[in-house]
């Protein structure tokens, strides 16, 4: 289950990471804000990596545009997987 948390939090964070990047933001900009190099961010935003603690609170404090409503979206998608995974237990 573990492993299924990480696969959700990983694609929950890139969709929200595209939508919050929007138009407000270039890879560059993002990146720098982030601080990671463009290459590790487009990896981000491609979904073939995560993203640490650290750039994940910098995504919470500076691109986030709603803090609160990322988080109960994401434990929601959690809530999801651990539900489907009791009905086919």
């Amino acid at each position: 289950m573990r492993e299924q948390f990480h696969d959700i939090f990983r694609n929950y964070f890139r969709s929200q990471l595209l939508q919050s990047r929007g138009g407000a933001f270039t890879q560059e900009r993002a990146a720098a804000v982030l601080h990671m190099s463009v290459r590790a961010y487009a990896a981000l935003e491609g979904g073939e990596s995560c993203c640490g603690l650290i750039t994940f609170l910098l995504f919470l404090r500076f691109i986030c545009p709603d803090r609160e409503s990322f988080l109960e979206g994401l434990f929601q998608e959690w809530d999801r997987a651990v539900r489907e995974a009791r009905e086919e237990a």
